[in-house]
């Protein structure tokens, strides 16, 4: 079996609710991470954070769809210009954060 088809595979098992809430904990699970001090977190800290968090074992291959489309939709920011070793693989990857928003125009 391919990646192409593990992912159709992982995706086949996730009804469309099912994907709306893992984008939206994905996205939350970014975010907090990114509110408490973590700069940015890799898709397998994604993967170990929603386990320890939410109790959800999900694949990698079901993450990295969610998260290309939350980067498309501009609800996470993929860094490729900052290449950084993932903490849990120790392979580099293009870290996720949370996209900055401007919340007043002075200060």
């Amino acid at each position: 079996m391919d990646v192409a088809d593990s992912s159709r595979a992982s995706l086949a098992q996730i009804s469309m609710p099912g994907r709306k809430s893992l984008l939206d904990l994905i996205e939350s699970v970014v975010a907090q991470a990114c509110r408490s001090g973590a700069k940015d977190l890799s898709m397998k800290e994604v993967q170990a954070a929603l386990r320890r968090v939410h109790g959800r074992d999900v694949e990698v291959a079901s993450i990295s769809a969610r998260v290309n489309e939350l980067v498309s939709a501009g609800r996470l920011v993929r860094d490729k210009l900052h290449m950084r070793p993932c903490t849990v693989t120790g392979r580099n990857i293009e870290p996720l954060s949370a996209p900055m928003v401007q919340d007043r125009m002075f200060y």
